[in-house]
């Protein structure tokens, strides 16, 4: 059986979120953190960091590109 595996999150790791959270989507994000966008996504609402309105048209552009991609 599967067992979850929890890593807990590193201060720097908090710190990259903080910075470019404001202007990465959660799939950027996760890729270079090498977390799961859902993880990353759970850490932006705990540390209140959400994406800026102008970011978000092409963010979500990017990750469709990208989910399409790895198909």
């Amino acid at each position: 059986r599967y067992k979850q595996q929890y890593f807990s999150w590193t201060e720097k790791e908090d710190q990259f979120i903080r910075d470019n959270g404001h202007k990465m989507h959660t799939v950027e994000l996760g890729e270079k953190l090498n977390r799961t966008r859902h993880a990353v996504q759970q850490r932006k609402y705990f540390l209140g960091v959400t994406l800026e309105e102008r970011y978000r048209k092409l963010a979500g552009r990017r990750a469709h590109k990208h989910f399409v991609e790895r198909r």
